[in-house]
């Protein structure tokens, strides 16, 4: 009984240690990794638009730098900075950039043209990219 008891114990206290481990890993951050490809907010969303099943294996999980103009900025619900690139209301890509990328958004104003390198989502609405680094 005493060892059962003890290895329930020795059990708790490794997944314990091994929540806390895990917990406190650095996350993933893409300023060191090298984009696949440049390409203009407008031209990215008319590739996902053309054929969004090719876009989506060419582009989903990959590092991408997109350029375009500040249509609007905002926050999402981690108070993340977000912001929408096009040239019209018909080609836009949402971009949610890292929390530390807020003070450089704060240098740009709506109608300002904007370089980001960030990895790819998807399509909804609109091409949705995440983990955002502004690129000076």
């Amino acid at each position: 009984m005493k060892k059962l008891v003890r290895f329930i114990i020795g059990l708790l206290v490794l997944l314990v240690l091994g929540y806390f481990i895990f917990m406190n890993l650095p996350k993933a951050n893409i300023k060191n990794k090298k984009a696949i490809k440049a390409i203009s907010a407008s031209a990215l969303f008319s590739e996902f638009n053309k054929n969004e099943t090719q876009a989506n294996k060419k582009y989903i999980g990959k590092v991408i730098q997109v350029n375009g103009i500040i249509q609007k900025k905002m926050e999402d619900n981690q108070d993340a900075p977000v912001v929408l690139l096009g040239r019209s209301d018909e080609s836009q890509v949402l971009v949610t950039l890292e929390s530390n990328q807020a003070a450089k958004l704060d240098q740009y104003k709506l109608g300002d043209e904007i370089n980001i390198k960030a990895q790819c989502s998807g399509m909804l609405m609109e091409v949705v990219m995440n983990k955002g680094i502004i690129s000076d």
